[in-house]
């Protein structure tokens, strides 16, 4: 299943009501309509310069391991209705164990797209072999560069060869399951944004379904790289990002990219309060510790339960009416993931 075909086309509606009266729908008949962002551990094995990994002050702090039990627990809450389970978020999935175990519990629970996102240097053809076998549905790889100079210095640690490496297994694992889904996220700066045109051919011979161009954001106080400026991309689009949308598209490839006007927003007024909620009902960023929503347990109710006692029929019913969702302490969540389009 193409998780970014359903999302294209639900994002495709322009009207708030229909938006919330095919979740009403979801909801009230059972079917999966939630993505779940899990990290199985909460660490990193390289220091990307832009991440937040490579500033101490800001750096995600380690987490309790995720034992089998918490799993469990998240399974019976969540994964029935999940559309999407990915394993990566916030951190480094590969660094985990037991990663083959959360793939094999997607896979028993039904869920139709299990992805993970990673960085790759850990992943040889063994490994990404073994967790297709678990249940894996596609990948997504972290990317900061096509050349090994620009590669290797923005994402500190990692070693070009293992990414050349992890692109020759995905080339062995697509020629055995055809349906594997590529990813590609591309996070541009100044440094690295005229190299985005190299991704081609640096994935020669592999299929990608889906290219994500991601303008660089402030992820901490002291991040390794801290030019955030981005005027000359603004002013330079039509050369530098708009031939890569456009190749792209020529290539049967899905492109989620910002268009120039809001390349540079990044404020609660600029950003789609209807898709700000909808992230909000249907974002489900899992770690050892959390799940969803600050007042959510999984080990005590699981997301039917806690929409009943929000009132989340009520709410999305009105919503169609009305074209606005009575969400008083909603915080619009301000980045640029909101100001994307898709192609």
């Amino acid at each position: 299943m193409n998780f970014y075909k359903y999302s294209k086309k639900f994002l495709s509606i322009k009207s708030p009501r229909v938006k919330y009266l095919s979740l009403l729908g979801a909801h009230l008949t059972g079917m999966r309509y939630i993505g779940v962002y899990l990290d199985p551990v909460m660490a990193c094995n390289i220091r990307c310069q832009m991440c937040a990994f490579s500033d101490p002050g800001s750096r995600p702090r380690p987490l309790p391991k995720f034992t089998a039990e918490r799993l469990s627990e998240v399974s019976r809450a969540l994964f029935r209705r999940t559309l999407k389970l990915q394993l990566g978020c916030s951190a480094e999935p590969t660094l985990s164990p037991d990663l083959e175990a959360f793939v094999a519990e997607g896979r028993r629970q039904g869920i139709p797209a299990i992805e993970l996102t990673t960085n790759g240097q850990l992943l040889d053809f063994d490994r990404l072999n073994a967790l297709v076998d678990a249940g894996l549905t596609g990948i997504t790889i972290s990317l900061h560069g096509t050349t090994r100079q620009t590669y290797e210095h923005l994402m500190q640690g990692a070693k070009f060869d293992n990414l050349l490496r992890l692109v020759d297994a995905i080339k062995r694992v697509q020629t055995k399951h055809p349906g594997f889904l590529l990813r590609i996220n591309y996070t541009f700066n100044n440094l690295n944004v005229a190299e985005m045109a190299g991704i081609p051919e640096l994935f020669d011979g592999a299929k990608i379904s889906v290219l994500q161009l991601r303008p660089i954001q402030n992820l901490g106080d002291n991040t390794a790289y801290h030019d955030f400026d981005l005027s000359d991309i603004y002013r330079r689009y039509d050369e530098l990002i708009a031939p890569v949308r456009r190749r792209a598209a020529e290539s049967g490839v899905m492109c989620v990219a910002p268009e120039r006007e809001n390349l540079l927003a990044l404020d609660a007024h600029a950003v789609d309060s209807v898709a700000a909620v909808v992230e909000h009902l249907t974002y489900c960023f899992v770690t050892s510790t959390s799940a969803y929503h600050a007042d959510f347990d999984p080990a005590r109710e699981d997301f039917n339960a806690y929409h009943r006692r929000h009132g989340l029929v009520r709410r999305l019913a009105r919503a169609v009416f009305t074209g606005r969702f009575d969400l008083d302490d909603l915080k619009i969540n301000v980045t640029k993931k909101l100001n994307y389009t898709i192609k």
